[in-house]
């Protein structure tokens, strides 16, 4: 996910640096800051992505162990409680 993230925002941040220039009238002077912007974006990117896997894999780690508890608890015997004293026959 974080290569995802540090890929697609580096890229972005390539051309747009690169259609601006190209708009300006820079032609290719304007690929060394392209390619400034893009080393600078794909680094915010890795670092999102590492984020956004951490929290996903975190969520993902509560819900399964949350399921298995309620399994756990749910294939538990029960024990029986006594009835109250008033309904038992004695």
């Amino acid at each position: 996910m974080a290569a995802r993230y540090a890929c697609t925002l580096g890229c972005v941040a390539f051309f747009v640096v690169i259609a601006r220039g190209m708009i300006d009238g820079q032609g290719l002077s304007a690929t060394l800051p392209a390619c400034g912007a893009m080393a600078l974006f794909a680094g915010i990117g890795a670092v999102a992505g590492k984020i956004s896997e951490a929290a996903v894999d975190e969520s993902v780690e509560h819900n399964i162990r949350a399921e298995i508890a309620a399994r756990e608890q749910a294939a538990a015997p029960r024990e029986e409680t006594p009835a109250p004293r008033l309904f038992r026959r004695e």
